[in-house]
């Protein structure tokens, strides 16, 4: 499984009281439906609230697009107090998120409470390089440059890439030159962080041109999706690309 692209998927068991005094809740094991992987490791909820709401959250990285099965369990001294009836299916495409559940309910409930951003900007490399984003959260790589996120280049000269980010956060990021044969960071962006509010929208479409400003190109929710929304405006590209500035963008 290692060698897959994975996914980060938050799984959260909604309950009505809190565990007794010793109690842990904890998924054993979770096994592909779809595919050769297994997760025989158990993991181990954590205890949150949502607005006084309950809750007991796992989080484990998955390979995109796959089946996969599990259960909960209430273990206490080692020993179980009490497991569901039956195994929990869940497909998950591309993108991570939160999965919410209740014990033993019949209905499995795939929520992803993310919104999905797509970077755009232009920029003239070297063969040898590569644009990537690199920022605060898990999804942007915490600062660390073996874990940033690169970006795609169609047509010459103009990058892309879209990243799955929770909902109602607060992100900052920047735009960073990879070296492709030895994977650091050649150059940061010369400016302060970049900020990105998240907020409650399902995708949203950013144009940063290097050390710019952001343009925020269109949001909102997947049903009312307007494919024109993603096209940078002729304006924005213009103002934002000059030739005569060198790989400056």
């Amino acid at each position: 499984m290692n060698s897959e692209k994975r996914i980060l998927l938050n799984i959260r068991l909604h309950l009505n009281e809190k565990l007794q005094e010793g109690e842990r809740l904890v998924i054993p094991a979770i096994r592909a439906i779809s595919g050769l992987w297994r997760i025989m490791t158990p993991i181990q909820a954590d205890e949150g609230n949502d607005d006084n709401e309950l809750y007991w959250q796992a989080s484990v990285y998955l390979p995109q697009n796959t089946e996969f099965e599990w259960r909960w369990v209430i273990y206490k001294d080692n020993h179980i107090v009490d497991i569901e009836k039956d195994y929990r299916r869940c497909k998950v495409g591309r993108f991570g998120g939160v999965i919410h559940t209740s014990w033993d309910s019949e209905v499995k409930i795939l929520e992803p409470d993310m919104c999905v951003v797509s970077f755009y900007t232009r920029y003239q490399t070297l063969p040898d390089e590569r644009l990537a984003i690199v920022g605060s959260s898990d999804p942007l790589g915490r600062w660390v440059s073996s874990k940033a996120v690169p970006a795609y280049e169609h047509p010459p000269g103009e990058w892309s890439v879209s990243i799955a980010l929770e909902k109602d956060t607060s992100q900052e990021w920047k735009w960073v030159l990879l070296d492709m044969n030895h994977d650091y960071i050649r150059r940061w962006e010369d400016r302060p962080n970049r900020v990105l509010e998240c907020e409650s929208f399902s995708w949203r479409s950013v144009w940063a041109p290097w050390n710019g400003g952001n343009y925020f190109t269109g949001s909102g929710s997947w049903e009312k999706l307007e494919w024109s929304a993603l096209r940078l405006p002729a304006d924005i590209l213009n103002d934002s690309f000059d030739t005569s500035s060198g790989n400056n963008c």
